[in-house]
């Protein structure tokens, strides 16, 4: 949406310039004020199939949101406009949990359940390459140096898996850990999450040479989902209802309290502007939430109530797009930014 801005004063040179200056403090009102608290456009886009179990959600390289389909054994695609194609999965209760755009222009997705990456090309074609070797299947998947990187709960450890499908595995440190979710960090490093029973940590894994550094995180509990902002590392921790920031050059870590209990921070993303996106997956909970730089965190209402939303993506269209497990939907937040011209009206 385009807005066109124009004041025409009296008074020749002086006066024009009078008058931008005028339109300007218009603008930084407008953009600080009542509108920037205000819940930014919300809409949601029912699947088709329903109880389809939309899990996770990421923009693809043919400019639309491509979503795991979790109860429904399937993988779909959503255009920025709402339109869905659903492909299924070949192997039945495959399990199938979270993808990412790879380096080959396909997507790459994991099959937890039954120990297989997914490779879908944008036509919908499906290819699925076995993990052998492995205790269980794979959860988290993000591109990375050298290919495809991934989680194994039940190993202890991080997979990856070329473009050519050579599998390689790095063991964590601390036992008895549920890797939880992958970023690739400012670094250039692989960070991962971890939580158990005795205590959660977040790990730095150096791709070129499998090092593994672990920083605890002894008072927090379901540490969760990652995104990374102005060069610092972001978590939800669900247990703890909190947002919380990593320095990854010092370790030190600051927790940002959620204002609404017992939300269940999950999904996680950073916006374009600056800011850190997240979800709420607790029934009850407003479904949404900002992070500002300064720590002022913001929640916003879903149209849905009770959806269980789950992931969160920055889209192609630059919106924020995510999946409502519980309500079958793919929602859209319109945070896009919107263009503004100012004309110097001459006389």
């Amino acid at each position: 949406m385009q807005t066109a801005l124009s004041l025409r004063l009296p008074g020749g040179r002086h006066a024009r310039w009078i008058a931008l200056v005028l339109v300007l403090a218009c603008l930084a009102a407008w953009g600080t004020g009542a509108r920037a608290a205000a819940t930014p456009p919300i809409t949601e886009y029912p699947l088709p199939i329903s109880a389809a179990g939309p899990q996770d959600i990421t923009s693809g390289p043919d400019g639309s949101l491509w979503v795991t389909e979790n109860l429904a054994n399937k993988i779909a695609k959503v255009t920025i406009t709402g339109v869905t194609t659903e492909y299924t999965v070949p192997t039945t209760n495959a399990n199938v949990v979270e993808m990412t755009a790879g380096p080959d222009g396909a997507l790459w997705f994991t099959e937890l359940s039954i120990k297989k990456i997914g490779r879908a090309t944008t036509a919908g074609q499906i290819t699925e390459l076995p993990l052998i070797g492995t205790t269980g299947g794979p959860s988290s998947i993000i591109n990375g140096p050298g290919g495809l990187w991934f989680t194994l709960p039940d190993d202890n450890a991080v997979g990856r898996i070329t473009t050519a499908g050579v599998v390689s595995t790095f063991v964590l440190t601390t036992t008895n850990v549920d890797v939880r979710d992958l970023v690739l960090g400012p670094d250039g490093a692989i960070w991962a999450t971890e939580t158990s029973f005795a205590t959660d940590a977040i790990a730095r894994l150096n791709p070129a040479n499998g090092q593994v550094t672990e920083y605890g995180l002894p008072d927090f509990g379901g540490t969760s989902q990652l995104a990374v902002s102005g060069g610092m590392i972001y978590f939800t921790v669900t247990q703890s209802n909190l947002i919380a920031r990593l320095n990854p050059t010092t370790g030190a870590v600051t927790p940002f309290p959620i204002p609404t209990e017992d939300v269940q921070p999950t999904g996680i993303t950073a916006g374009e502007d600056g800011n850190i996106y997240f979800t709420e997956a607790a029934d009850g909970a407003p479904g949404l939430g900002r992070l500002e730089p300064n720590g002022t965190i913001t929640e916003w209402t879903a149209p849905t109530a009770n959806s269980s939303i789950q992931a969160i993506t920055l889209g192609p269209d630059g919106n924020l797009w995510y999946t409502g497990f519980a309500s079958n939907k793919v929602g859209k937040v319109a945070i896009a930014f919107k263009q503004v011209f100012l004309p110097l009206i001459r006389r």
